[in-house]
């Protein structure tokens, strides 16, 4: 499996491969008029256009930093959306060709049910972010038509 790192509030994160689209760098949204805080707005991706998921707002409570190595990740999000999400120091690819990370769950049941297993990279903790449970179903109608 091959998986895009990204630290936010010196806390490393990883997103697997198979959702992502491609990588942007960060561009200036347009507002979504009453999307939650952590929907910053949305941009023109190829003639969509496409929201963005702020992953530190939605963390940490806090905006992303406007930092060279932010980037919006847009991903395919319940097969038919694409949804940005944008990630803070997004620089690093981890490759599991042969299946030798061991990913352990976390002990302590929180809310953040897209918040998936962890592992140790570099001897740093690694925790997965599954794209697939970042929004409640009353965001998404909001920030999609359907």
């Amino acid at each position: 499996m091959i998986y895009l790192k990204f630290i936010i509030a010196e806390q490393c994160y990883g997103l697997e491969h198979r959702d992502i689209v491609e990588i942007v760098p960060r561009v200036a949204l347009e507002q979504l008029t009453g999307a939650p805080d952590y929907i910053p707005g949305f941009f023109n991706y190829r003639g969509r256009v496409v929201p963005v998921v702020d992953l530190a707002m939605l963390l940490t409570g806090k905006p992303s930093q406007p930092v060279i190595s932010s980037r919006i990740t847009v991903i395919r999000y319940e097969e038919k959306h694409l949804l940005g999400i944008l990630l803070e120091r997004a620089t690093d690819i981890i490759t599991d060709a042969d299946g030798s990370v061991e990913w352990q769950r976390v002990g302590v049941k929180t809310e953040c049910d897209y918040l998936g297993n962890v592992s140790l990279n570099e001897d740093k903790p690694l925790q997965l972010v599954n794209a697939a449970k970042l929004l409640p179903d009353a965001v998404k109608k909001i920030i999609f038509k359907d």
